[in-house]
């Protein structure tokens, strides 16, 4: 089903409920444009749903954390850098550390996860950096798919896969670092920024290119 209201506003977001990758989402800058986006999320959704979001202006971040009972961990927070319209969205790279103020982005991931019920194993949530503060764009209950867990274990030394597979086979997850953002955890090695480059690969697959001191 789809639920609309009146959209006053311009430029939104349509995009489908269920799909990742930005399969689906379109920009929409203007009036016109509404009902062939709302047909192109439906079309890719599994449920045939389409929702609409408004446009916040802002940087985008990034927050992989995990979940322990009522513990919530955060591990890399992340810049999040994206390609020009009409390829609105896509990531090019992640960079961290961030440029920006971690603890409201923190927060706003933990409450994410706190109203969605997350209490067990990992999160990954999208989040923009407005004029009125942090939003949240999206939460999945999964590892970030832009090789997160490859820059979490360069940056900090915590191999994010191995505790996901922990949660996912009920065991209990070696230590884990602090509940606040281990600004101070990065190895020693890790004394310059980390940006993951997302770049085509050989035969139309990806692979990312870890660069320090970019």
């Amino acid at each position: 089903p789809i639920i609309m209201t009146s959209v006053e506003a311009f430029a939104c977001i349509v995009k489908p409920p269920d799909r990742q990758g930005q399969r689906g989402l379109t920009l929409v800058q203007e009036r016109s444009g509404l009902a062939a986006a709302v047909e192109s999320a439906v079309a890719e959704s599994r449920i045939g749903g389409a929702i609409l979001e408004e446009l916040v202006d802002g940087p985008g971040l990034t927050v992989n954390a995990i979940s322990l009972k009522v513990r919530f961990v955060p591990l890399t927070v992340t810049d999040r850098l994206t390609a020009e319209p009409p390829a609105f969205g896509v990531a090019l790279a992640h960079a961290w550390p961030s440029e920006h103020d971690t603890g409201v982005v923190v927060e706003a991931a933990r409450a994410a996860a706190e109203a969605l019920g997350v209490r067990h194993g990992p999160s990954y949530t999208q989040i923009r950096l407005g004029a009125e503060g942090p939003r949240v764009v999206e939460l999945a209950a999964r590892l970030g798919g832009g090789h997160d867990a490859e820059l979490c274990r360069a940056a900090l030394g915590v191999d994010l896969a191995d505790l996901a597979v922990s949660f996912a086979l009920g065991e209990q997850p070696a230590e884990l670092p602090s509940d606040e953002y281990p600004d101070t955890l990065q190895l020693d090695r890790m004394k310059l920024p980390l940006v993951y480059h997302f770049e085509p690969g050989a035969e139309g697959g990806d692979r990312a290119a870890q660069l320090v001191g970019s």
